[in-house]
């Protein structure tokens, strides 16, 4: 029984083999014939234009890229500049809420507080 898959292993051994050095004959014969008709030199002309639409390509995605980040540095300043507009509404409100917080707690704690002044609005002041 050993010797029957020994026997059958050489041999799928001896074909892997085989078709390992087929496909290697293959593609050293494959990659001669391509290498002859890029070194012919009517495909010259082909390769020097084949070379310019690259740097072309490429100087025109640097460009893109370029106006990319300069468009999105603007967003991101509009954005800044919103978010201090809106840093600075908040802190205002927070300030006017603390000191209408703070009233309304002296007014709570004074001994002659009305408790329906509690509730009513502060009187508004007028601007000179």
């Amino acid at each position: 029984m050993i010797v029957e898959l020994s026997n059958a292993l050489v041999l799928i051994l001896f074909s892997i083999f085989c078709l390992a050095l087929l496909g290697w004959i293959f593609l050293s014969r494959l990659r001669a014939i391509v290498q002859d008709k890029w070194d012919d030199s009517s495909l010259l002309p082909l390769h020097q234009q084949i070379e310019q639409l690259r740097a072309q390509f490429s100087q025109v995605l640097d460009s893109n890229a370029q106006s990319m980040q300069r468009q999105i540095g603007q967003v991101l300043e509009h954005v800044n500049d919103r978010l201090k507009e809106n840093t600075q509404v908040l802190n205002a409100m927070q300030q006017s809420l603390g000191e209408r917080l703070d009233q309304f707690a002296q007014k709570l704690l004074s001994a002659d507080a009305d408790p329906a002044e509690l509730f009513d609005p502060p009187p508004a002041t007028k601007a000179s």
